[in-house]
């Protein structure tokens, strides 16, 4: 007798329970595939920023290369540039004690003509 009243209730609430879950279905599946598209997003958004970052430090390594390149340039053409003055230097220097020892030949051997 109890069995006979209980049972419809049971059946009843059997029915709402299974009626519920089966709404509530595609709001799990919503939910689920929110949550994919976010953790997917957030991947998405993690490798774009290490992406970014490896960009960023190759773009200053790049920078720095080119500036010592550029350093390295400057550096080679003023030693050059020392290097032609001080050979320039030298060669004035050799030339101007050549023109006083041709002087000087000069007047030993006109000194000598005269006696």
């Amino acid at each position: 007798m109890r069995s006979a009243t209980i049972f419809p209730i049971r059946c009843a609430f059997d029915r709402l329970f299974f009626n519920m879950s089966l709404e509530s279905l595609p709001q799990r599946q919503n939910i689920t595939t929110m949550i994919t598209m976010t953790i997917i997003m957030v991947i998405t958004n993690i490798m774009t920023t290490i992406i970014m970052s490896i960009m960023i430090i190759t773009t200053i390594t790049t920078m720095i290369t080119i500036t010592t390149i550029i350093i390295t340039s400057i550096t080679i053409i003023i030693t050059d540039t020392t290097t032609i003055t001080a050979i320039i230097i030298i060669m004035d220097i050799i030339i101007k004690s050549m023109e006083d020892v041709s002087k000087i030949l000069q007047q030993k051997l006109f000194a000598t003509r005269e006696t």
